[in-house]
């Protein structure tokens, strides 16, 4: 069950916080498999985005599958393009639509891949990745990269992937690099003299 086409409405779950919100895409998928790794794939203008549900992580007592809304996070919480600060101290900005996953409060063991659309191009040395707004405490936190992937970003179609045991609202960030420190200066003392000089 797929739909595609811009609405306004408020989202369930967590996302609910958000209020109206602009959707551009729903998708529903049906229950994956628990005996095998299931990969799935959105449509139309968010083709680039896929999951992939690796066996035996689909929660037993779940019935219903994967479902996936893009939206656009309201401005109050991207900062409206404006530099914002992640839990673990990053600087970086929204580039994104974010995605809202269901269904709400399902955990995954092993964790599921998601992906993120974002305007394809470069962005000046900044690195790409995944955060997830926690609702519940208004911080940002860096999701990891899949393991065994070779890059988790596609510059050309857009999209960036992460692994994750938990659904949250998701979107995808340019994280700015952070600044070269310069390396400390270290003085030998003597009676005779005293040295300065900075370590290779």
């Amino acid at each position: 069950e797929a739909a595609e086409g811009v609405v306004t409405r408020t989202l369930e779950g967590s996302s609910a916080a958000f209020g109206d919100v602009t959707v551009y895409a729903t998708v529903g998928f049906p229950v994956p498999s628990r005996t095998s790794s299931t990969s799935v794939s959105m449509s139309g203008n968010y083709s680039m985005l896929s999951f992939v549900i690796p066996a035996g992580s689909w929660p037993e007592n779940v019935t219903t599958g994967l479902t996936v809304s893009v939206f656009d996070l309201p401005e109050a919480i991207t900062g409206g393009g404006d530099d914002l600060t992640g839990a673990g101290g990053q600087v970086f900005s929204v580039i994104g639509q974010a995605i809202d996953l269901g269904p709400e409060g399902a955990t995954f063991d092993p964790p599921v891949t998601i992906s993120c659309p974002f305007p394809p191009g470069s962005y000046g040395g900044k690195t790409i990745k995944v955060f997830k707004y926690d609702t519940a405490t208004s911080e940002w936190v860096e999701k990891d990269s899949p393991s065994g992937v070779s890059s988790a970003v596609d510059f050309v179609s857009g999209s960036v992937q992460a692994e994750t045991d938990s659904f949250s609202p998701y979107v995808a960030v340019a994280v700015t690099p952070k600044p070269q420190q310069p390396p400390p200066v270290v003085s030998v003392s003597s009676p005779e003299a005293t040295l300065a000089f900075t370590p290779p």
